[in-house]
């Protein structure tokens, strides 16, 4: 990328992910692949102290035991 895009794609990033560093709740962010329309995913939010519950979470989502 260069750098004016790489500066867009940041901003786009950080309006998707600042909620969780402000909020000081631990965020997961899940990549889709292989879709036709780019690179996506979805991010998971979970409560204080409780990461652990997050990775289970992520883990199941993804098909993974």
């Amino acid at each position: 990328m260069d750098g004016e895009e790489l500066a867009t794609y940041r901003s786009n990033l950080m309006g998707l992910t600042s909620i969780a560093g402000l909020s000081g709740f631990p965020q997961l962010h899940l990549p889709m692949h292989d879709l036709q329309e780019g690179p996506c995913g979805f991010s998971l939010m979970g409560q204080v102290n409780q990461e652990q519950l997050l990775f289970v979470t992520g883990k199941m989502l993804q098909g993974d035991k």
